[in-house]
């Protein structure tokens, strides 16, 4: 598991629970197993649903261009912001573009 990955969790797992009424977080896994799984939301406190992409399909249609890869959906099912990778900080860009789809 990339360290960007393991950084993201903890912060999409905050905003989680904060928005709790208007917000699903999802975190999809496209290694070639899924053993790794529940250690990892173990290691990085998420509660959050964890899913295993295992025949590539949801890369294949959303196709990420690094990992970790946010998209954030509006309640419509459409994409409106993408996020590629993840620095410390992030976390106040993706919580801005989620309050201006929850007002």
């Amino acid at each position: 598991w990339c360290r960007p990955c393991r950084a993201s969790y903890p912060r999409y797992q905050a905003l989680a629970r904060k928005y709790a009424d208007d917000l699903v977080v999802v975190g999809i896994s496209d290694d070639d197993d899924a053993d790794g799984i529940p250690g990892f939301a173990k290691d990085t406190s998420a509660t959050f649903t964890l899913g295993w992409d295992a025949e590539k399909s949801v890369a294949g249609s959303y196709h990420p261009g690094s990992m970790p890869t946010s998209f954030i959906i509006d309640r419509n099912g459409l994409v409106r912001f993408v996020h590629a990778g993840f620095r410390e900080g992030d976390e106040k860009q993706i919580e801005t573009q989620i309050k201006s789809l929850i007002q």
